[in-house]
């Protein structure tokens, strides 16, 4: 009887257990088919990218997954950078961020993406997303400028110079046009002629159309090879006119109007470079940057009687 009632007792538990995990299953699956989806997204059908690599794999080797080693590796930042290089530091209450020194975790999935029945999203539209990050926000003249991905893709923001938005801006494309193609999560825009070289399909030709991959790829090349001639011209001229304004303000002259036009030219070149896609984002306000950083220079290096 003992025994009987021993069996009895252990298939009600058993009963009751089963209940619950069945009406738990909804939820394991839920984590388990999201976590596949995020692991191992299938290929898109677009004939861009012709190795598939597993979606983390691909992000394990992205800029994000070091951006915490690589803002250590650079001396002289602020803790605010930390919103931007740690999930970690990010994802804290305003109120309640960890010390620097225990940081250990770069950009992870969750600080762009949530999880929701259907799988992962975004948390915000894609543009809004990357831009979170991807901003100089406050620019003055004589400061650094950094990571100004935003504001020359929408063109704003350089100091003398009138707004002007990049067409793919105008034609409502955000950064994962180029950046992500079959959702890509190494984030690199290849250029037409590093396409080409790796001998992989090119993003750019998606709308690119009217001319053949290889007089792209040039016009591309000449592009960006011209504003970085120009750029790095500016930045050995900046470096002279430094010095003759510090040797000016030894000699006890008044030079406060040449070195606010140098701080201008400063700033303005250093909003171009700090960009990082020679031009690419938004070629004319580039160099109409350039340009007017230029003639920035140029008035300041005549007051200094050069």
């Amino acid at each position: 009887m003992r025994r009987l009632i021993f069996i009895g007792l252990c298939l009600l538990v058993g009963t009751l257990v089963l209940s619950g995990c069945a009406n738990q299953t909804n939820w394991r699956e839920y984590f388990t088919v999201s976590s596949t989806q995020l692991a191992a997204v299938e290929k898109q059908p677009q004939p861009k990218m012709d190795v598939y690599v597993p979606l983390l794999d691909q992000f394990a080797n992205s800029k994000h997954a070091v951006a915490l080693a690589t803002l250590n590796g650079n001396p002289g930042h602020k803790p605010s950078c930390y919103n931007c290089h740690s999930a970690q530091y990010r994802l804290a209450p305003v109120n309640a961020k960890p010390a620097i020194q225990q940081l250990n975790t770069s950009i992870t999935c969750i600080v762009c993406h949530q999880l929701t029945p259907s799988g992962f999203s975004l948390k915000k539209s894609p543009l809004a997303t990357c831009v979170q990050c991807h901003t100089a926000g406050s620019i003055v003249a004589g400061g650094e400028v950094n990571h100004p991905q935003k504001e020359m893709f929408e063109g704003e923001g350089a100091i003398g110079v009138p707004n002007e938005p990049s067409r793919k801006f105008q034609a409502g494309l955000s950064c994962v046009e180029c950046h992500m193609p079959n959702d890509s999560h190494t984030f690199v825009a290849l250029t037409p002629a590093e396409a080409m070289h790796q001998q992989v399909g090119d993003a750019c030709m998606m709308c690119h159309t009217k001319l053949s991959p290889t007089e792209f790829a040039q016009q591309v090349t000449a592009l960006q090879q011209r504003i970085s001639s120009q750029s790095n011209k500016l930045q050995q001229q900046l470096k002279q006119c430094d010095a003759e304004i510090s040797s000016a303000q030894k000699s006890g002259k008044d030079i406060s109007a040449a070195e606010q036009l140098y701080k201008v030219a400063y700033t303005d070149v250093a909003f171009v470079v700090g960009d990082g896609s020679k031009g690419i984002h938004n070629i004319n306000y580039a160099q109409n940057i350039l340009n007017f950083a230029q003639s920035q220079l140029d008035k300041a290096e005549k007051l200094l009687g050069k």
